[in-house]
């Protein structure tokens, strides 16, 4: 396809790729010449979860409902620099306008 547009979809605390399919066929009906990739997070032990696995960008160390929850802020960084690089990559590789 050639377009000039890209979304990149994140999906959230233990969601993976699936769930988003919609969003995307969504995306090609409204907004056409558009390509949408989803960045799959990590499979991860969630600490406040009994250290279970599930699809995340960091490790949660609370979960609270009222205010904001206690992180692993390194998985935090890594997770923006694996999001950083691939959007650079699809810069690089594609027509997408960066404004």
């Amino acid at each position: 396809m050639n377009s000039n547009k890209l979304f990149i979809i994140l999906p959230g605390f233990t969601m993976n790729h699936h769930g988003m399919k919609n969003l995307i066929e969504m995306f090609k009906e409204y907004i056409p010449r558009t390509r949408s990739i989803i960045l799959k997070p990590p499979l991860r032990n969630i600490t406040i979860y009994k250290n279970k696995k599930y699809r995340s960008w960091f490790d949660y160390y609370t979960d609270y409902y009222d205010k904001e929850d206690c992180i692993n802020n390194e998985h935090l960084i890594q997770s923006r620099k694996r999001i950083h690089k691939r959007i650079q990559d699809e810069l690089k590789s594609t027509n997408i306008n960066n404004a």
